[in-house]
């Protein structure tokens, strides 16, 4: 999948305009249908979007499965360059959150994964605390990011992107995703570890960039320590 565009820019130095050609990580629209209705509407790095909506609709709490994944997933609309911009996802109804498509009403940005909730207590967690006897030495921290640093393919080509990993207990990666929202790389790690059944397994998750409240959360709901 397509993840950088090649553009041609202006860039301003040694005090004059010079043509260059830069590169863009790159940005699409995403509807998500659930079950043909209309869920959110997302922007994404194309790549990995069955990963994205299932850590999204889990660590939301739509569908919470984790033996269980879509019954199917169908690309409703792709873009000239063949990108998905619709997807429907079918799930079976009494395994989905009854009236899921009142938890969103507008379009979510790269920069903004809360953007679109309507009401606050919709994020507040009411739950026990993560109980785990994993240890992180602070010695390990630079190796874990030296691990998902180096597998950060599109942000070392265009420097726009960010990256989100997972690690098990004795700090092998299990999965890393990378996206233009942290939001979304996150939400991608956690549907990877879904579907192929290792979630239990994450002791550590990784992001590029500052933690928000929202991947905290994210986190937390997907019982990452």
């Amino acid at each position: 999948m397509k993840t950088i565009s090649s553009l041609q820019a202006v860039k301003y130095q040694n005090g004059k305009p010079e043509n260059v050609e830069d590169a863009l990580t790159v940005e699409e629209v995403l509807q998500i249908n659930i079950n043909y209705v209309p869920y959110s509407i997302t922007m994404r790095t194309p790549g990995a979007d069955r990963e994205l909506i299932r850590g999204l609709l889990f660590t939301e709490e739509i569908f919470t499965e984790r033996a269980s994944s879509f019954t199917d997933l169908m690309e409703a609309k792709r873009n000239s360059e063949g990108i998905a911009q619709a997807i429907n996802v079918l799930v079976e109804p009494d395994l989905i959150k009854k009236d899921f498509s009142k938890d969103r009403s507008t379009l979510t940005v790269a920069s903004c994964g809360l953007c679109g909730k309507r009401k606050l207590d919709d994020e507040h967690s009411c739950g026990e605390p993560l109980r785990s006897n994993a240890k992180l030495r602070i010695e390990a921290v630079r190796l874990l990011f030296d691990q998902m640093n180096e597998k950060q393919r599109t942000f070392k080509q265009s420097g726009g992107s960010h990256a989100s990993a997972a690690f098990d207990a004795n700090n092998n990666l299990l999965a890393i995703y990378e996206d233009i929202g942290r939001h979304n790389a996150v939400d991608k790690v956690i549907g990877s570890l879904l579907e192929n059944g290792n979630l239990e397994s994450a002791e550590t998750i990784l992001v590029s960039g500052r933690i928000s409240y929202e991947i905290v959360n994210k986190a937390y709901r997907a019982g990452i320590p």
